[in-house]
């Protein structure tokens, strides 16, 4: 990620006669060390993501998460509703079926999401901070 961001930016800057950063700020990465990581961070990149572009964001996909679950489900522009509907798709190929293991298909999951967005609005992901890069 780092070398693919620094050549974009990179080739921008030389196109276009600018200089500095494309994006806020420079490339940074976490290990993730335990198990519950990794589920808090499958939920951070497939679920958390697409709720926040649900009409009221966060806290509305919270308060009606059914409804915002079968909205992310008809979200064109993700690939969530490729890993919950079992669809194999060229973009999130995962032959080795790690996301599946984690996420599982169809709705399989729903209520381990429901209750980690729950956790995640309620505590401004402080669980996690060590592994979030954004501020809440």
């Amino acid at each position: 990620m780092q070398r693919f961001g620094g050549s974009l930016t990179l080739c921008f800057n030389l196109k276009y006669k600018e200089k500095g950063s494309l994006f806020q700020s420079s490339y940074h990465a976490r290990a993730v060390n335990k198990d519950s990581h990794m589920n808090y961070l499958v939920f951070y990149i497939l679920v958390k993501n697409i709720l926040e572009t649900y009409p009221g964001g966060l806290t509305m996909a919270a308060a009606n998460f059914d409804d915002a679950w079968e909205w992310a489900k008809k979200y064109p522009f993700s690939s969530f509703k490729d890993h919950i509907s079992g669809v194999s798709s060229p973009l999130v190929d995962d032959p080795d079926g790690l996301l599946t293991g984690l996420l599982g298909s169809g709705d399989a999951s729903k209520q381990e999401m429901k209750e980690l967005l729950a956790l995640h609005t309620s505590s401004h992901g402080e669980e996690f901070k060590e592994l979030v890069l954004e501020t809440w």
